[in-house]
């Protein structure tokens, strides 16, 4: 399972590395391409530059990926209880006070959180996940 791990990670950073380079790419050429498409909705490039960097998590969906090839099924109820409260919390506490700029910082933590809780729920203690999974 460490190899499992190693070689994940490999192929999480290279993801990532590749996600950063469509990242800039964007925005680069987004506020060029919002202002001749939109024009009407220059507050739109804003929000639309913000949310590229939700891109980030992309690559570490390959562990939840991971979780479910292994049927780690109290990773998985773990994963998506942690991320469903953060979801909640974060929506109902920002988007009321600073509206659709609320919603998308309550969607960039969120994918924060998500990210972290893949990574903690990952580098957990793998002997007791293989035995408990075998056992299954």
């Amino acid at each position: 399972p460490s190899i499992v791990r190693k070689a994940l990670f490999t192929k999480i950073f290279k993801l990532f590395l590749m996600v950063l380079l469509g990242i800039a790419f964007y925005l680069l050429v987004a506020p060029f391409v919002f202002k001749l498409v939109f024009p009407l909705y220059p507050e739109s490039i804003n929000y639309s530059l913000l949310l590229i960097f939700l891109m980030i998590g992309t690559p570490f969906s390959l562990i939840y990926t991971f979780f479910q090839s292994q049927a780690m099924e109290s990773k998985i109820v773990r994963y998506n209880g942690v991320i469903r409260a953060a979801q909640l919390i974060l929506t109902v506490s920002l988007v009321p006070f600073f509206g659709i700029l609320g919603a998308v910082f309550a969607r960039i933590c969120f994918q924060l959180v998500s990210i972290i809780a893949l990574i903690i729920l990952f580098l957990g203690n793998e002997n007791r996940d293989c035995q408990k999974e075998v056992l299954v």
